[in-house]
């Protein structure tokens, strides 16, 4: 499995082969600016490049 951060003007911002990591990324993004939580969003994709989940995002944890 990959996990990519994606900013919705479609840049890849990072990737992950670690689910707990790909998601710990997410969230700092969105801790360290909170506008962030609508532009960037966590894909899932197989071992043949399918996009399984996604997209995921995060929500500032004061705003949860």
């Amino acid at each position: 499995m990959t996990y990519t951060l994606m900013a919705s003007t479609g840049n890849m911002i990072d990737w992950f082969d670690n689910e707990p990591e790909a998601r710990a990324a997410l969230q700092r993004i969105v801790e360290s600016d909170p506008a962030a939580a609508d532009d960037v969003a966590l894909f899932i994709a197989d071992d043949e490049g399918n996009i399984v989940d996604g997209p995921i995002q995060a929500v500032p944890a004061s705003a949860s």
